[in-house]
């Protein structure tokens, strides 16, 4: 993960933290490093720091590490219920991400081809992440660490997350 972007996660769950901690907020914290048929993502898994952070404060989270679609389906539908019942959530994934003109996934480690329906079947569409978020309007981080390197098999697709129109908060 780039330094600065190191350094401003670190500053976001400093200045939310301390709203969050007696709400019961709803963590999710995914690394995917180790990519079976695609290039790895360096550091991505190292997103254990930002779970001694939140363990510090009180919080408990979903933390995946080098995920496969079942491992991070379940993490997020798990992150979603915790969400629904709490007060603010935190979000922070590493990894690899494509985009299209209108959505934007992170893959899965089992990620074999990006094309746009494999995008589809092999990443979570950041749309569903976004929307667990909006439910907490100034209570809410979203955190994204990508690496270069990495160049989809698809006109219709592109590395990295795209434009992302985030909630309120």
């Amino acid at each position: 993960m780039p330094k600065f972007l190191h350094v401003a996660v670190w500053a976001a769950f400093a200045a939310v933290a301390p709203m969050l901690v007696n709400a019961e907020p709803a963590a999710l914290l995914v690394g995917n490093n180790d990519y079976n048929a695609l290039p790895n993502a360096p550091r991505a898994e190292r997103i254990g720091d930002a779970g001694r952070v939140l363990r510090n404060e009180g919080f408990a989270f979903q933390r995946v590490t080098n995920g496969g679609d079942g491992a991070m389906r379940a993490a997020l539908s798990q992150f979603a219920a915790r969400a629904a019942e709490g007060d603010g959530a935190i979000v922070f994934l590493s990894g690899r991400f494509v985009h299209s003109a209108t959505e934007t996934y992170f893959l899965n480690t089992g990620a074999r081809t990006v094309s746009l329906n494999a995008a589809r079947a092999e990443g979570v569409p950041m749309s569903t992440i976004l929307a667990v978020l909006a439910e907490s309007p100034g209570k809410a981080v979203l955190a994204l660490g990508h690496g270069d390197g990495f160049t989809p098999r698809s006109t219709f697709l592109t590395a990295g997350p795209g434009q992302i129109d985030a909630p309120q908060g």
